[in-house]
C-alpha cells in the first residue's frame, strides 16, 4: 500500500510540474505577443497625432490652437506608417475643422 501511495504522489507531482511549465510558457508568449503588437502602430500613432494639429491649423490658422486628438483608427494594410498616419490625421483634422458632419479617419 506504501508503495501505491508513492507512485501515485510521484505521478501526480509529475503532472503538476508538467502543467506548471507550460502554463509560464504561455504566459511569456502571450507577453511578447502583447508587447510586439503594441509597437506595430507607434510610427502610425505619432504621424496621427502631429497631423491631426496640422490638418486642424490649416484650416482655422497657425495660431489656432488645436482640440485633443481622437483616437486613431485602426491602420489599414500599407499605410501603418509614420507618413500614413500623419496624411490620415491632416485630412481628417481638415474635415473636422470646416465642421464637416461625415469625416472619415481613413
Amino acid at each position: 500500500m506504501n508503495k501505491l501511495f508513492k507512485l501515485t504522489f510521484l505521478i501526480a507531482s509529475f503532472f503538476l510540474l508538467l502543467s506548471s511549465t507550460s502554463i509560464e510558457e504561455t504566459i511569456s508568449v502571450s507577453n511578447e505577443t502583447e508587447q510586439a503588437s503594441n509597437n506595430i502602430g507607434d510610427d502610425f500613432i505619432e504621424g496621427w497625432n502631429i497631423g491631426w494639429c496640422e490638418g486642424w491649423k490649416d484650416v482655422k490658422g497657425q495660431n489656432a490652437y488645436c482640440p485633443s486628438v481622437p483616437y486613431p483608427p485602426y491602420p489599414k494594410y500599407g499605410t501603418d506608417s509614420y507618413r500614413g498616419g500623419y496624411n490620415a490625421a491632416f485630412k481628417y483634422g481638415r474635415c473636422k475643422a470646416q465642421d464637416y458632419q461625415n469625416c472619415q479617419k481613413n
